[in-house]
């Protein structure tokens, strides 16, 4: 099952009746979007949900430990006979050759190149399991992948998975901690909480097939693999009015350092699939939103394959206020930034290319070296014009 597909069509089907922060395609959005919190407070920098629960919610330059927000870099834990060096974990008595970015798991000796779709070298040796837990002590609840798991957490992938409108839960997409509670993966998409049961086993992994390198949490989708990054589309055809439907899974290197398809995301096409099944055959203005090639700068002019909120590949040209960039291969705008991690609010075109919302920005360092602002899709609907000197809603 692609628990992230299916949850963000739960997420699409509320955004259209007004219940998320996004607008719809058509501008017909709720400019009022329900938030959840009430009156009492949450100690520290935890989020209040509507259910009373308190979510972590971490600032730039921090990292969520046991319910609280700590000062610094997530700490790097490494398997046997192994240490930290360079910030990654390596082999005792053995020089750090690696020169990958992996301060999550170990990768061992980066030769092979593989199938990269953001052009970083990949290694595809899938032996060497290792224990992500083996030295983590939780203060409260029990590791999972790595990742101390409360019964809290628990309590909120219980509330994402029940899809109750009353207890949407907001999230930050760059502070959220995801992770597997037994088979079910929780993790924060387009600023909202989801939930997903996995039929193969939930993981947590390092993304890198599409895009900035992060963290996640995801079901398995056809088992182990044996090259990294290779992607893979299933296209179900269209039945009665239902729109094909295509899948994607992608081989990804999970926490425990072994090579997994990984369900990645999905969406939506109007035209028929192709005779193989895989790929969706498009119709004018559609586009795959998985294909590099359809992303492209023209000096500060984006050329880009949208992913909308009803989960359908558009084709659309944008102006950028500042400057279009390329992040791992990605053409995107980009705002100035001084230092990576940092959080900003930029204007974004979000569904329409006729009006701005306030986007959530992210400090990134550029394919050139240079520093870059970019969107993370998280986003207000702003109801009066966006104020382009600050980014935020006009009053």
């Amino acid at each position: 099952m692609n628990a992230k597909f299916i949850g963000l069509s739960f997420f699409v089907a509320l955004s259209l009746v007004g219940l998320s922060a996004c607008g719809d395609s058509d501008n017909n959005a709720d400019p009022t979007p329900t938030k959840p919190g009430n009156d009492k407070s949450c100690p520290g920098s935890l989020l209040l949900a509507k259910d009373g629960t308190c979510v972590v919610t971490c600032g730039a330059d921090q990292h969520a430990e046991n319910g609280k927000c700590i000062d610094g870099a997530k700490p790097i834990v490494c398997g046997a006979d192994q240490h930290v060096e360079n910030g990654r974990c390596v082999d005792n008595d053995k020089k750090d050759d690696n020169k990958g970015d992996n301060n999550n798991d170990n990768k061992g000796d980066n030769d092979n190149k593989g199938d990269n779709n953001n052009d970083n070298k990949g290694d595809n040796d899938n032996s060497g399991k290792i224990d992500p837990c083996k030295d983590v002590k939780c203060d409260r609840g029990t590791c999972q992948q790595g990742i101390c798991v409360t019964p809290e957490m628990k309590k909120l992938g219980e509330d994402a998975k029940n899809e109750d409108p009353e207890k949407l839960i907001e999230c930050d997409v760059e502070s959220f901690v995801e992770f597997c509670d037994g088979n079910r993966t929780v993790y924060c998409d387009q600023g909202i909480v989801q939930a997903g049961e996995c039929d193969e086993g939930c993981v947590v992994y390092e993304e890198t097939y599409f895009g900035r390198k992060k963290i996640q949490s995801g079901c398995i989708d056809g088992g182990s693999c044996s090259k990294l990054d290779e992607f893979k589309r299933t296209c179900s055809p269209a039945v009665k009015n239902q729109p094909s439907q295509v899948l994607a899974t992608a081989c990804q290197r999970t926490v425990s350092n072994e090579l997994k398809y990984v369900s990645v995301d999905g969406y939506y096409c109007q035209g028929n699939c192709d005779a193989k099944g895989e790929k969706c055959q498009p119709i004018d203005g559609e586009c795959d939103p998985y294909d590099k090639t359809e992303f492209s700068c023209n000096g500060t002019q984006l050329t880009q394959c949208y992913l909308n909120n009803s989960l359908n590949g558009i084709k659309r040209t944008i102006p950028c206020q500042n400057a279009c960039v390329v992040v791992s291969g990605i053409a995107m705008c980009g705002m100035p930034c001084e230092k990576e991690g940092d959080r900003s609010t930029a204007c974004v075109y979000a569904e329409v290319t006729n009006h701005q919302d306030s986007g959530k920005m992210v400090c990134v360092k550029t394919d050139s070296g240079d520093l870059s602002a970019i969107w993370t899709r998280d986003y207000t609907f702003c109801e009066k014009p966006c104020n382009t000197n600050t980014g935020e809603c006009n009053d």
